[in-house]
Order: structure tokens, then C-alpha cells, then sequence
């Protein structure tokens, strides 16, 4: 089996838990994106995203720092970081997005995505990506 096989893929897949005012929020946006659509400015949001790239090739600027991003890298952005995603020319490129808040009034809640984050990085490492 390949290991594109074992992911099964809906294009343009999306759900939406609470809306984005609410103080626990959820979105997971299963998609692709190409060159045609990138991203013209950097941005931010005030709840957390992590990207995962599934296939192709993408950039991603973040707070200044320039990465390149792999299939299955996972970039971790906390509230507030200025980014911006971008797609080379060619074929699309498959990707999954979540987004979600964390309650203020939670500390567990809070505690816990704080682990997720750290986790992810590493030991030590202070970067947005995890290869």
C-alpha cells in the first residue's frame, strides 16, 4: 500500500464545530490549493492553526522566517503569528487545516493545547514546523 492510499481524501471537505466567536471553536478544512490562489498578504487569527501539508510542495512565511514545507509537514501557528501560504506553479496541492480556540475561561483546556504545541516541536526546537 502506498502511503498516499492510506489517507483517503474528499476535496474541498469541511467541518465547522461552533462558530468563530464562540469560545471553543473547530474547523477542519480538507482541500487543495494551487498557485492560481495564493495567498497576495501575511495575516493572522486569534485561535490556533495547524497545517498539514499531503501533497505537492508549499512555502509557508511566518513571522518574517521563510520555510519550505515537505508532504506531511505540519506547521503550528499559535494566535497573533503573522503568515502567509504559498503554492508553486503546477499541479495542486492536497492540505489539511485545523483551527480551533481554546476556551479562556479553561486552564486545562489550555494546559493541554500548550502540550500539543510542545510535543510537536520537539526538545528544544522553537520552530513553527514539524518534519
Amino acid at each position: 500500500m502506498y502511503l498516499d492510499d492510506a489517507l483517503l481524501y474528499n476535496q474541498g471537505y469541511m467541518i465547522s464545530i461552533n462558530d468563530l466567536d464562540s469560545p471553543l471553536f473547530y474547523l477542519f478544512d480538507y482541500d487543495s490549493r494551487s498557485f492560481k490562489i495564493n495567498m497576495s498578504f501575511q495575516h493572522f487569527h486569534q485561535f490556533h492553526e495547524i497545517h498539514i501539508l499531503l501533497s505537492g510542495r508549499a512555502s509557508h512565511l511566518i513571522e518574517g522566517d521563510y520555510y519550505t514545507l515537505q508532504p506531511y509537514d505540519i506547521v503550528l501557528l499559535r494566535p497573533s503569528m503573522m503568515h502567509k501560504t504559498e503554492y508553486p506553479a503546477g499541479g495542486d496541492c492536497r492540505r489539511l487545516i485545523i483551527n480551533f480556540r481554546v476556551p479562556d475561561d479553561s486552564p486545562r483546556a489550555a494546559r493541554n493545547a500548550a502540550k500539543l504545541f510542545t510535543a510537536l516541536r520537539g526538545r528544544g526546537a522553537h520552530l513553527p514546523l514539524y518534519r
